[in-house]
């Protein structure tokens, strides 16, 4: 006390003090949520469409050396080509599971069968495209670039809506 007054801190010197305390203090927002940056994800995260042509160029390079290791070995070319999709299939299946769409097992309530499903429905429509492309013209590897860009949005949709969908566990249902 001064002259029978409390010492105060004027009001100056109190802004000051918070504002360096709100330097040193994290930037967390008051919710408890998590932080979302303009694409809708959290700062640092890769957005899950670029990880899903991340795991599909990965399973691509799998389909091709699969093909390449069988068809060396003297494997026929439908055989080659069946078994290349079916371990493209199943790394698709276990990375997107695991890295595009985070959902764990990949195994879990019909999963492989649906992404299956959807990978011949996708490879169906790929081919569809692909022959009608080259029926009017287009050089095959173009129309295959042109297929591709055609089949992978549907793809993508399919797995995140159908095939990795979350589903919902009642309480007290047991989870398989």
């Amino acid at each position: 006390m001064q002259g029978g007054r409390p010492l105060t801190l004027d009001k100056s010197f109190r802004q000051n003090r918070s504002d360096r305390d709100m330097d040193q203090r994290p930037s967390r927002p008051s919710s408890g949520r998590q932080r979302r940056g303009r694409n809708g994800t959290r700062p640092g995260r890769i957005p899950q469409p670029l990880r899903y042509l991340a795991v599909s160029g990965s399973g691509a390079a799998v389909n091709f050396a699969t093909f390449a290791a069988l068809r060396a070995s003297a494997v026929p070319t439908i055989a080659c080509g069946a078994l290349a999709f079916a371990a493209a299939c199943q790394h698709g299946l276990t990375c997107h599971a695991r890295i595009t769409f985070r959902t764990g097992t990949p195994t879990r309530r019909g999963r492989g069968l649906r992404f299956v499903l959807l990978s011949l429905a996708t490879l169906g429509f790929n081919l569809a495209a692909l022959s009608s492309l080259e029926a009017n013209g287009v050089t095959p590897f173009l129309a295959q670039v042109v297929a591709i860009g055609l089949a992978c949005p549907l793809n993508f949709l399919g797995s995140r809506f159908w095939v990795f969908r979350h589903e919902r566990v009642r309480p007290g249902a047991p989870r398989a």
